[in-house]
Order: structure tokens, then sequence, then C-alpha cells
């Protein structure tokens, strides 16, 4: 899923609390994304195993550490206090949950596990998901948008959400008619990509009417 996505889901969970709750959770869902700093700073290239994007960085485990670190660091600056904890976990978790509904996987259980889980729902970076976080964040920013708008964008993306499932389930049931059992997402939601002997087959949801 796409940074500002992150960002605004972290601070829908930070509206149960107070203003540095949405900033607690904020930042920590933005956290695990740290590994494209690394990356383009020439540094992750040396660091174990699965030194890539959406790698050791994106796992309930390391998410958490990530998280955590960062309370304690608000913390010892006057910052955060103990009780937004939780909201930085949850914010974590949410980066996490999110890039495993998008095509990829993650290594979610890591360092227990390198294998990489995916819901295969959306695409990597959704474009449709993607048009409306980023002027909402900029809005956001500007202090031109509020509460009401990131309710709004939840309530979005939950539909869209919604939207790929049952063009999901549709395109699996062609997929069956190719003997394979799995599907892969586009940027479009009505086109799916089919693994077949030959390779990858495109198949767009016919329209109704």
């Amino acid at each position: 899923m796409d940074f500002f996505t992150h960002l605004l889901v972290g601070r829908l969970i930070g509206l149960l609390g107070d203003e540095r709750s949405q900033t607690a959770a904020a930042l920590a869902a933005a956290l695990p994304d740290l590994d494209v700093i690394l990356m383009l700073a020439g540094l992750y290239v040396r660091l174990p195993p699965l030194a890539t994007h959406r790698g050791l960085t994106h796992s309930v485990f390391t998410s958490t550490l990530l998280a955590a670190a960062a309370t304690l660091a608000g913390v010892l600056t006057g910052y955060f206090k103990p009780a937004h904890l939780p909201y930085a976990v949850a914010g974590a978790l949410s980066h996490i949950t999110l890039d495993y509904l998008t095509t990829g996987g993650i290594p979610v259980f890591y360092p227990l596990s390198a294998r990489r889980y995916a819901a295969d729902l959306f695409y990597y970076i959704d474009p449709l998901v993607a048009v409306a976080s980023f002027p909402l964040s900029l809005a956001l920013a500007m202090r031109v948008a509020g509460k009401r708008a990131i309710l709004a964008f939840s309530l979005y993306l939950l539909a869209y959400g919604a939207a790929r499932l049952a063009f999901k389930l549709i395109a699996l049931r062609a997929a069956a008619s190719l003997a394979a059992s799995r599907v892969y997402p586009t940027p479009l939601p009505n086109r799916w990509l089919i693994p077949s002997d030959k390779g990858l087959v495109a198949y767009t949801i016919p329209s109704r009417g």
C-alpha cells in the first residue's frame, strides 16, 4: 500500500485518543517503510537476508519493536506518554495488515519464518487508493481537512476493498477453468492475472448489460 494510506490509517487509529495519539499511530504506521530510506542510502544491503523493501521491517515483530522504540524516544523527550504506546503498536500493525492485503507478500512472522504472505486483494500500490490518499494527506497537512475527511477516506477504502474482493471471487471462478487456484491483482480492479501453463493470463471481469 502507498505511504500516504499508511499515514491516514494510522491517524484514524489515533482518533481514539488525543492529538498526540494520532502522531504516535501515524509515525509507527510509517516506520516499516524506513527500509526505503536505508536502501536509498546504500545501507540496507549490508543487513541480513530479506534486505529488500517489504523485508526485514515488515513483520509483526520488527514493526512492533520500531513502534516501541519510537514511542520510548518520545517519552524520554517528553513528547509522548507511555499511554501512547498502544496507539503506536496498533499503527505499526496496521501497516503490516495493509501490505499483507496487497500483492507481492511480506514476511509477516520474520525472524521466525522468512515465508511471505499475501492476500492478493489490492495492487502493490493501488492507484485508486493513492489518488485519494495523497491529496487528503496534503489537505490534512495544510489543515484544510480534519476528522471527517479521515473517516470518509476509511469508508472509501473499505468500500473499494469490498468491490475488489467481489471482483476477485469472480476471477477465481474463471481461474478454476484453467485449473488455477490463485489470481493476482492489477492496477485495474476489474482486471486480474491468472497463472497457467503458458504464464500469466489476463482476465477482465465482463461488464453487465
